[in-house]
């Protein structure tokens, strides 16, 4: 899991709003958030916040219901998948009961007709088909393994993933992000594999959809015409991140839903690659036969690299493809320059964790590249962007421990 997705999650709003109750009823600190004086806490009823953040949660779920009206009338695909991230907003927090069955057809009748036939359709809609569909399959090299519910169980369309992933193929050839998709639907050995795989190969770009979506669900709850905030819950603000206090109460509950949705959003393509690429299999199994030949190792490489180089690509995606160039690279003079690029991935990852505060920007996440934003946090902290020569990854220093220890 990249590190982004670690200080979210999908209960965004139950975050925002309902997960303070336990700290207001507690003792709600009524002193002004940027006050030099001593805050003054006091009890507070916790049945009252309870039933204020209720009705609001009624309110704010009309409000979307309205919103996605107003998107899906536009017409257009992507302000239909719009449309249907926001109606998924509604259940968005698990303890809100005020999604109907009509709420969840509609999401189903958005996304639909956000992929139908005869359109160029939103890329990032025929990308999440993968754990959209109902019957979604699953992979090739695991035969009689249980189909997996696809990750937004409210949207069990009658769809086909392969056939909208070729669709997303013939949209955009050059990308091998879904020919990488395509190959981990074939079984090992099939001419069906090696033909996306060569087709991965021979794109030159390998760009995933992740940082396509977050704008996307920026722009689709702008605007929303939110309740105003009860007055019981008017001492929560002092519980919210400081750079909130930048943007309105509504912007702020805007960004958090937008943020917790696609924080949601699964991956594919990662598992999938060193799955296909791997020289160990499972369990320190051999692998296919098919996955050690110079043809697959040369593709697997060529892939991998431009995983790895793509700067929209999430950390996490950049640093498996890293570590696959590493493994294939083995004993070869060219294994050098992975490993450092490995190394400072992962000082990204690992230097920017202790460096994370509550004054993060939401709307970062959704708006520019994960890599960008960690060199920033960096910055701001006195920390140097680039590893230090000597150091090594946690897993690493453990492992000399070990050793050392032994």
């Amino acid at each position: 899991m990249p590190a982004l997705r670690l200080a979210f999650s999908q209960s965004a709003a139950r975050w925002l709003l309902g997960g303070l109750l336990a700290s207001l009823a507690a003792g709600a600190c009524a002193a002004p958030a940027l006050s030099a004086e001593p805050a003054e806490c006091t009890a507070i009823d916790e049945s009252v916040l309870e039933q204020a953040y209720a009705q609001w949660t009624r309110e704010a779920a009309q409000a979307l219901r309205e919103h996605a009206n107003a998107l899906a009338a536009r017409g257009d695909p992507r302000s239909l998948l719009m449309a249907m991230y926001v109606m998924r907003a509604i259940d968005a927090d698990p303890l809100d009961q005020s999604q109907s069955a009509s709420d969840s057809d509609k999401q189903r009748q958005l996304y639909l007709q956000a992929v139908r036939e005869g359109q160029p359709a939103e890329p990032a809609a025929l990308w999440l088909s993968q754990s959209l569909c109902a019957g979604k399959k699953t992979p090739a090299d695991k035969p009689g393994a249980a189909a997996q519910p696809g990750e937004f169980r409210s949207l069990q369309a009658n769809c086909d993933p392969q056939a909208l992933l070729e669709r997303l193929a013939q949209q955009e050839p050059d990308n091998a992000a879904p020919w990488l998709a395509l190959a981990a639907l074939h079984p090992e050995g099939s001419a069906g594999r090696e033909q996306a795989l060569q087709r991965a190969a021979e794109a030159p770009r390998a760009l995933f959809y992740e940082r396509r979506l977050g704008p996307l669900l920026h722009e689709a709850f702008q605007n929303v015409a939110w309740p105003e905030p009860p007055k019981q819950l008017e001492l929560a603000s002092l519980f919210l991140p400081d750079s909130f206090l930048t943007l309105n109460e509504k912007e702020r509950i805007s960004d958090t839903y937008a943020v917790g949705l696609w924080a949601a959003v699964p991956y594919h393509g990662v598992m999938e690659m060193r799955q296909m690429c791997g020289q160990t299999g499972p369990a320190g199994r051999k692998p296919p036969a098919a996955a050690t030949t110079p043809l697959r190792q040369q593709q697997c490489r060529t892939i991998a690299a431009r995983v790895a180089a793509e700067p929209d690509n999430l950390v996490l995606r950049q640093t498996v493809a890293l570590a696959l160039l590493v493994q294939l690279t083995e004993g070869e003079p060219q294994q050098a320059r992975w490993k450092e690029e490995l190394r400072q991935r992962r000082w990204l990852m690992e230097g920017w964790l202790p460096n994370y505060t509550d004054k993060y920007d939401l709307r970062a996440t959704l708006l520019r590249p994960e890599a960008e934003v960690m060199r920033q946090r960096l910055r701001e902290a006195g920390q140097p962007e680039t590893a230090p020569a000597g150091w090594l990854p946690l897993s690493e220093r453990k492992a000399a421990s070990g050793k050392a220890g032994g």
